[in-house]
């Protein structure tokens, strides 16, 4: 039995801005610091958008729950909104993999044309970025996980507490692996060339940054809940493990080939995908995980029918709304659980 994990989540997702169908550098569109919400009590963190190289990024507070997730990205759309009204003639991008034209890229300042703000660290020793950004046109969105993680994973006060590159196994195979089945963007691959490679992270003091999703997740909060909830199933496996002596982790990933996971992941290869996904649907249907880990027993048909009207017609047939004005509707949005029930 896998035990709930004690976890906060949080994320910083990136998008573009455009004028006139053209990406312009988001230095052009927001002030230095950023458009920030005030800070709550006794905190010196920000819910806002923020620049980050032509991309802008979502900031983000920790919250203790997948839907509070959506709440925070929810706060900050409504910011960009906002801020937007006064500049009718730029537009809001969320495709993953863009080009940005010569001409844009020598109008920005030095910092906005570098790639990547901090190095990454690879669990299989992938080379990092070996482009010079001032000259290279492609700029991807990354659609970063943060976790907040506790003992027995992780201790910033205890440096034998830290089991943390055993979770970035778990989350290519949970998560990497099976939004491969759901991010079909045909540029995938050509964007892991330099960004969001198998086993990408860093290890902030709070836990764990998970690097290797796109943004595909921020277009609606039922994708987004997915995403969280398939995490925190990642963590739970874990914690479960080290807190029980049961192997539970290592018996799960036995059953498939790390080098699988790698290639599905970085050719964004859905057969192959399919083919360790078929690892997790056994190990779900063997230990049942509950409910807000992403996927149960019971939920496993469901997913297979929205996987294949994925497929059939792309993620927009299930999510057409615009993203920015989805996240600004003043009422509740619909939870991954209650969505995939809908799904028929």
């Amino acid at each position: 039995m896998i035990t709930p994990a004690n976890v906060s989540f949080g994320c910083d997702p990136e998008a573009f801005f455009t004028k006139g169908g053209k990406v312009v550098g988001s230095e052009k569109v927001l002030p230095e610091k950023g458009i920030l919400a005030p800070p709550l009590k006794y905190s010196l963190a920000h819910t806002g958008v923020v620049l980050d190289g032509v991309q802008f990024e979502l900031h983000t507070l920790p919250s203790g729950s997948p839907v509070g997730v959506g709440r925070e990205l929810a706060a900050a759309f409504k910011l960009l909104k906002q801020h937007l009204l006064s500049l009718p003639d730029i537009e809001v991008c969320f495709i993953p993999t863009v080009t940005v034209e010569r001409e844009e890229l020598a109008t920005l300042s030095e910092r906005a044309r570098v790639l990547g703000c901090a190095p990454s660290l690879n669990l299989y020793g992938i080379p990092s970025i070996a482009v010079d950004g001032a000259d290279y046109p492609q700029r991807s969105a990354g659609g970063h996980v943060q976790l907040g993680l506790n003992a027995p994973i992780f201790s910033p006060y205890d440096t034998d507490c830290d089991n943390r590159e055993d979770l970035v196994a778990l989350m290519d195979l949970l998560v990497g692996n099976t939004c491969v089945l759901l991010d079909r963007d045909p540029l995938a691959s050509a964007r892991r060339k330099n960004y969001g490679r198998p086993g990408e992270y860093r290890l902030p003091r709070h836990g764990l940054e998970y690097r290797t999703l796109s943004n595909f997740w921020i277009a609606a909060q039922p994708l987004t809940c997915f995403v969280f909830e398939m995490s925190h199933l990642a963590v739970s496996i874990l914690s479960t493990a080290l807190t029980q002596k049961n192997k539970i982790d290592e018996q799960l990933m036995s059953r498939v080939n790390p080098k699988k996971i790698v290639s599905a992941i970085m050719e964004n290869d859905l057969q192959l995908a399919q083919e360790n996904f078929t690892t997790v649907r056994d190990f779900i249907n063997e230990v049942k995980p509950g409910p807000g880990m992403g996927l149960t027993a019971e939920t496993l048909p469901a997913f297979d029918r929205f996987v294949e009207g994925v497929q059939e017609k792309g993620l927009q047939h299930f999510f057409p709304e615009d993203p920015v004005e989805h996240w600004c509707r003043p009422d509740e949005h619909k939870g991954w659980g209650t969505f995939l029930a809908g799904v028929k």
